[in-house]
């Protein structure tokens, strides 16, 4: 029996260090934990953010692309592509999307400086 409860006691002791560390921690070092798990959820969302801009930015290119190949398809000849080209409704288009890339790559560029000037480098 006296066994047991050293045993017992000793893996007590075992458990009980890592929550008496974690308790006696000072103010110091919970305030840099605190600041290291805010910094990695600001470095994830600026990171999540530039994806989503640069998958925009490439779906607007892949748009652009696609507008200038005014081929005609199998369905329709070239004589029904030429006669139900809509000119304005093209230069609409992409001027918008030309406008929406140019703001999106500006976006990642302030996103870039704004990650150098916080974490001195780009993430």
């Amino acid at each position: 029996m006296a066994t047991t409860k050293k045993t017992r006691t000793t893996a007590t002791k075992v458990t009980v260090r890592p929550l008496v560390g974690i308790l006696s921690r000072s103010n110091k070092a919970i305030k840099a934990d605190r600041a290291a798990r805010i910094s990695g959820s600001i470095e994830d969302s600026y990171t999540t953010k530039r994806i989503e801009l640069k998958n925009k930015l490439r779906k607007i290119e892949n748009r652009l692309d696609e507008m200038l190949d005014l081929s005609a398809s199998a369905n329709t000849t070239v004589d029904n592509a030429i006669r139900d080209f809509d000119a304005d409704a093209f230069v609409k288009e992409r001027h918008q999307l030309r406008m929406e890339r140019e703001l999106i790559i500006e976006e990642v560029e302030i996103l870039k400086e704004d990650m150098i000037e916080l974490f001195g480098e780009e993430v």
